[in-house]
């Protein structure tokens, strides 16, 4: 894998953080807290929410914990995305978000959270948008390159009765 690619790829991550980090702060600046802006009611909205936790605000007890396994998910799926031909665009669309909610916990202590959307479980970002994208497309690149496997004839057996 060339240079070439390694610096597409963290340019990925980097404007992908970036990105988020100024939504985040536009909804900041821009929306009150609890209070929902509608977009296209009531199917999708600005609604400003702070997580000291992950997803759904599992582990805000412990943001601490919530932060130490961001850094470390943060420079795998950065690893991942550098060294893996075949995983390399999912996982810095994944790093990205991951980047950018990291970037978030370190500097304010939680995760600025803006869009909720009819039907979906939580309020969420642009960063968690990401982190889903880029799994799901992993798991289409998985699905899509699996080898299938030829029948195993010696196995069956027949009954000559």
């Amino acid at each position: 894998m060339g240079n070439s690619s390694r610096l597409t790829k963290l340019s990925v991550i980097g404007l992908l953080a970036l990105v988020d980090q100024g939504v985040g702060w536009w909804a900041k600046i821009h929306l009150k807290r609890h209070a929902v802006l509608w977009v296209v009611r009531p199917w999708l909205g600005w609604h400003l929410l702070y997580n000291s936790g992950a997803m759904l605000s599992l582990g805000s007890q412990r943001p601490d914990l919530v932060t130490a396994i961001g850094v470390i998910g943060t420079l795998v799926l950065a690893g991942l995305s550098l060294y893996s031909k075949k995983f390399g665009l999912p996982a810095a669309l994944m790093a990205g978000g991951a980047l950018g909610n990291l970037l978030n916990r370190l500097a304010l202590g939680h995760v600025i959270d803006y869009v909720q959307v009819w039907g979906w479980p939580g309020i969420f970002n642009l960063a968690d948008v990401c982190l889903r994208l880029g799994v799901l497309w992993m798991v289409w690149v998985m699905w899509r390159q699996r080898t299938p496997r030829p029948p195993q004839w010696s196995k069956i057996v027949t009954d000559p009765k």
